[in-house]
């Protein structure tokens, strides 16, 4: 089979079961109480398209290709929803003063989240992950299309990932400079 082939066969293969992988989509997010934003849902299902994509041999010459596509977007659901619960904590453990059973922060808690990101970033990324604000009331509030909200939040996301594990990486290079100190000081001063 040519490629020309493949993608008309994959194609297919979307118009065919889009319906069935949303739906299954919107379900488990559902009935898991991870959200009820449907866009979400959506996502999801490009996710586990995308991977079809990539691995379209596999898809078309497998003798179940609904079964391959649901088990991938299961898949998906799991990774969105564990990714989702590492944000919510790294936001609640790097924002020491904010209560986890408050929606609201403490005054003063929105202050850049440690100097890791900017107040608005964090906020966005708050609003995201911890108050599970639909993307569709985001877009409305910022007055932006879903596909620029989410690259906001992918974008906050990563500078919010680079700066956590740089702080990360200075923590623990001066942790072992001190214990490395007290070590030395310990046995009667610097080694020559």
């Amino acid at each position: 089979m040519d490629e020309k082939e493949k993608e008309r066969k994959f194609e297919e293969i979307i118009q065919q079961y889009s319906t069935v992988l949303h739906a299954t989509a919107r379900r488990e997010l559902y009935v898991n109480g991870a959200t009820y934003d449907w866009s979400r849902a959506e996502e999801a299902v490009q996710e586990a398209l995308a991977i079809a994509w990539t691995k379209r041999d596999e898809v078309l010459a497998s003798k179940n290709i609904p079964g391959w596509l649901v088990n991938t977007l299961r898949y998906v659901l799991k990774n969105m929803a564990r990714q989702d619960q590492q944000w919510k904590k790294q936001i609640m453990l790097t924002q020491k003063d904010l209560d986890p059973t408050l929606i609201q922060p403490p005054p003063g808690a929105d202050l850049e989240l440690e100097g890791l990101v900017s107040a608005e970033e964090y906020t966005l990324l708050r609003q995201v992950y911890v108050e599970r604000i639909p993307y569709e009331e985001l877009c409305q509030t910022y007055g932006i299309k879903k596909s620029a909200l989410a690259m906001r939040v992918k974008r906050a996301k990563g500078r919010f990932r680079e700066a956590y594990l740089e702080s990360e990486k200075i923590f623990s290079d001066l942790s072992e400079q001190t214990g490395s100190a007290r070590h030395n000081t310990s046995r009667g001063g610097p080694k020559r």
